[in-house]
């Protein structure tokens, strides 16, 4: 079976089981002309890995799961679950099977990720996928639960599953420092200032808004001056945009965020109204070349 055959099957994305791949988890043999050829054990162990990951075991323990060297991990687990999360009474009845004759199927197709979030980070795994969709955990920290949401969370996969987008280099430093050296919040604040942000964002008070239209007439003025029409960095971030918009960032993913979270789309929908605002009072527009241009000054 081919890799789109797997990833239909599975629910999985293509970008997930190469990643697993190259950590090693499972073998892969390839035909004469290149292809990978997944086999029923392949796909058995697959499942597996999927069920672990769901559970939140982490990539480094899932080798000793496998080869069935510590199974008392999975007791503990559903020992914590069963205490401290509340797992839904299907979830729960398909690990105790799985535990006691190996039900895979069954246990697969009842457990789920504890969160959309949780969801998107295994799918989208690695660097790539966090520099891409950090700013969006705060706002996924829910359960699908309408076929809308369903089919949103499908177009966010097959989007990144099937989109590659180049990473200045200057930004992979700048996220890499960000997301993997300096500390992080817990998800529990990150949704607080995410909550605060919203509000400030639907009902800005007159201080609030003055503030950040001379934040924006600065930052305008910087972006149009000769210096960051030329500075590689501003030239990178242009190209950037631009690489973003041609690839359907603005039209398929975004649009698939504001269905898949009300918490997004409510606050997308408060930031573009503030942006039209502001332009507005600015006259503010990008051009053809991603060029921020304001008409008349204030």
């Amino acid at each position: 079976m081919q890799l789109n055959e797997v990833s239909k099957q599975l629910g999985l994305s293509k970008r997930a089981i190469k990643f697993y791949e190259e950590k090693g988890l499972l073998q892969v043999e390839k035909s004469p002309n290149g292809y990978r050829n997944y086999t029923e054990e392949n796909i058995r162990t697959l499942k597996e890995i999927s069920l672990y990951r769901k559970l939140g075991i982490s990539l480094a323990h899932i080798p000793s799961l496998l080869s069935g060297e510590h199974p008392e991990r999975l007791r503990q687990i559903y020992e914590e679950k069963k205490r401290t999360l509340s797992l839904e009474t299907e979830e729960l009845k398909a690990l105790e099977c799985f535990l006691e004759n190996r039900d895979l199927d069954t246990a697969y197709a009842a457990v789920d990720y504890e969160t959309i979030g949780r969801a998107i980070q295994e799918m989208i795994p690695g660097f790539y996928g966090a520099y891409f969709m950090n700013h969006f955990l705060p706002y996924l920290q829910i359960r699908i639960e309408t076929e809308e949401q369903q089919k949103a969370y499908e177009t966010i996969i097959d989007f990144w599953d099937n989109t590659k987008i180049h990473i200045p280099l200057l930004f992979r430093i700048s996220g890499f420092i960000t997301l993997r050296l300096l500390p992080r919040p817990a998800m529990e604040q990150l949704v607080r200032q995410m909550d605060a942000r919203l509000q400030s964002m639907l009902h800005p008070t007159e201080e609030e808004y003055q503030k950040l239209l001379e934040q924006t007439r600065k930052g305008a003025k910087l972006k149009s001056s000769l210096l960051a029409r030329f500075h590689p960095a501003f030239i990178a971030q242009r190209r950037f945009m631009k690489n973003l918009q041609d690839c359907g960032y603005n039209d398929i993913f975004i649009p698939a965020m504001t269905r898949l979270s009300p918490k997004y789309r409510e606050y997308h929908q408060a930031l573009m109204a503030v942006n039209q605002r502001i332009c507005k009072d600015l006259g503010l527009y990008y051009d053809s070349k991603f060029r921020m241009v304001m008409k008349s000054q204030k």
